[in-house]
C-alpha cells in the first residue's frame, strides 16, 4: 500500500500510521529550503544539496519529490515578510536549485516592449537571448522555449489575469521540458504574490513622498515666517532693552540702582533666551538639514536640547544601520521623535527620557520613552484628533503611507513610550544591484 501527498509518493513501506512523521519531516525540509535560500552565500548550491539530502532521507527520487518540497517552501510566510527584492531572489534561487535546471531569473515588464531583470540566480551568457524570450513571454502571456542544446524555458507570471512578469528557466535536457515546466509554472504562481506587494509598496511609498513633500514644504515656509517675523523682532526687542536699560538706570535713584539693573538685565536675558528658542525651532524645520546631515546626529542635537530646556535626562541609544534609509524615511523618524520629545516636555513630568534606535531584518524602529505620568491613549489620541491637534497621529498617518506603524503604549503613573516602526523597501531591481532594461 503507498500513500501519496501532492504528487509525491511515500516509499511502499511505509504505512498510513507513519504518515505524518513523513509530512512533518517534508514540512521541516521545506523550512531549511527557505531558510537557506534567504540567508546562504551559495543559495543554489546549498539548496540543491537539501533537497538532495531530504530525498535521501524520505527514500524518494528527487525528481517526484521537488513539487510537494517546492510547494511548500515558497509559501513559507518568511517570504511575505521579507522585501519584494530579497523575495524574488529566494524564489529564483530554490527553482534553479532543481534538479536538471542550470539557472533562472524573474523579468519584469516596464515600458511597452520593454522588460528589466530584477532578480537572477546568476549571471550567465546570452542575457540578449533571456531578454528577448522575457519579453515574447509576456507579450504573449504563453509558456514559450527556445532553443534545443541549451533549451530555455519563459514562464508568464500573471496579475489580475495578465502576464505582468516572466520567468525564464535555463535547464540541460529538452527531454525534461514537461517537468520543469510543472515546477516553473508553481514558481511562477508564488512569485505573482511577490509582484503584487511590490506594486503596493510602491504606490504607498509614492503617496508617502507627495505627502511628505507637502508637509514638509508647509515647515519649511513657517521656518522662513519665523526666521523674518518673530526672530527679527525678538532680535530688534533685545537690543532695545539693552539700550532702555542703560537709560532707565541711570535716572532711578541709587539706592534702587542695582535692583532694576537686575530686574532688566532678566528681562534682557529672557528677550534673548526667547530668540535663540525661535531660531532653534527654525533650524530643526528645515528639511535641508534632515536630508543632509545624519539621522543619529540630528536625534542626539533633540535629545540635547530637550535637556537643555526642560532639565529632562534624556539618553539617546542608537543601534542601527541608517544610511539605506530613504529621504521620506529619515523625515519621517525625525519629525515623529521631535513630536515625542514635544509631548514629554509639554505634559508628561517625566525625570528621564530614552530614545532608542535599532534595525532589523525588515526595517528600522525608534522609540522614544518617558517615566512621566502616563495617559490614557485610547481615549485622549481619538480625542485629540478630532480637534484638529494632529501630533503623532499625524505621524502615524505618514509613517502608515510608507508601509509602517506608530504604536503608543501609556500606564497612567508609569510613563509613555512612543514606538515608530518602518519597513526596509527598495525596487525590485535592487535584488540583483539594479536591473537590465532593454
Amino acid at each position: 500500500m503507498s500513500d501519496r501527498v501532492g504528487s509525491v509518493a511515500a516509499p511502499a513501506a511505509r504505512t498510513s500510521a507513519e504518515l505524518p512523521p513523513w509530512l512533518d519531516e517534508l514540512e521541516r525540509a521545506a523550512r531549511r529550503v527557505t531558510t537557506t535560500a534567504l540567508v546562504s552565500s551559495d543559495p543554489v548550491v546549498d539548496v540543491r544539496d537539501e533537497i538532495a539530502a531530504t530525498s535521501a532521507r524520505l527514500g524518494v527520487a528527487a525528481p517526484g519529490l521537488i513539487c510537494a518540497l517546492l510547494d511548500r517552501a515558497l509559501s513559507d510566510v518568511r517570504l511575505s515578510e521579507a522585501s519584494p527584492g530579497l523575495a524574488a531572489r529566494a524564489h529564483v534561487d530554490i527553482l534553479a536549485a532543481v534538479p536538471g535546471v542550470g539557472e533562472a531569473s524573474l523579468w519584469t515588464a516596464t515600458l511597452p516592449g520593454s522588460v528589466e531583470q530584477v532578480a537572477a540566480s546568476s549571471q550567465g551568457p546570452s542575457l540578449r537571448r533571456l531578454k528577448e524570450l522575457a519579453r515574447r513571454t509576456i507579450e504573449d502571456d504563453a509558456v514559450t522555449v527556445t532553443g534545443v542544446r541549451a533549451p530555455v524555458l519563459g514562464i508568464p507570471v500573471r496579475q489580475y489575469g495578465a502576464a505582468r512578469g516572466a520567468l525564464t528557466i535555463r535547464f540541460h535536457d529538452l527531454a525534461d521540458r514537461g517537468r520543469i515546466e510543472q515546477v516553473g509554472r508553481l514558481a511562477a504562481s508564488r512569485v505573482s504574490s511577490t509582484l503584487e506587494r511590490e506594486l503596493l509598496l510602491e504606490h504607498g511609498e509614492t503617496r508617502g513622498r507627495k505627502v511628505t513633500e507637502t508637509v514638509e514644504r508647509r515647515l519649511v515656509r513657517t521656518a522662513y515666517d519665523l526666521h523674518d517675523g518673530p526672530l527679527q523682532a525678538l532680535a530688534v526687542l533685545a537690543a532695545e532693552l539693552r539700550l532702555v536699560a542703560a537709560d532707565v538706570v541711570a535716572l532711578v535713584p541709587e539706592s534702587c540702582r542695582a535692583a532694576v539693573a537686575e530686574a532688566l538685565a532678566s528681562v534682557h536675558e529672557q528677550a534673548v533666551g526667547a530668540e535663540e528658542e525661535v531660531r532653534e525651532i527654525a533650524r530643526s524645520l528645515e528639511t535641508s538639514a534632515v536630508v543632509r546631515r545624519p539621522l543619529e546626529e540630528l536625534l542626539e542635537r533633540e535629545a540635547a536640547s530637550l535637556a537643555r530646556k526642560s532639565g529632562i535626562e534624556i539618553v539617546s541609544d542608537v543601534q542601527a544601520e541608517l544610511d539605506g534609509l530613504s529621504d521620506s524615511q529619515r523625515i519621517v523618524l525625525y519629525r515623529g521623535v521631535q513630536e515625542a520629545l514635544a509631548n514629554i516636555a509639554r505634559h508628561s513630568g517625566a525625570a528621564t527620557a530614552t530614545i532608542r534606535v535599532r534595525s532589523r531584518a525588515g526595517g528600522v524602529t525608534v522609540t522614544v520613552s518617558d517615566d512621566g505620568r502616563g495617559f490614557d491613549s485610547a481615549r485622549v489620541l481619538p480625542e485629540a484628533a478630532r480637534r484638529g491637534r494632529l501630533g503623532l497621529v499625524g505621524i502615524a498617518e505618514r509613517a502608515r503611507l510608507l508601509g509602517g506603524f506608530v504604536v503608543v503604549q501609556s500606564v497612567r503613573g508609569e510613563g509613555t513610550a512612543v514606538k515608530i516602526v518602518l519597513p526596509a523597501w527598495s525596487p525590485l531591481g535592487a535584488a540583483t544591484g539594479g536591473g537590465h532594461s532593454s
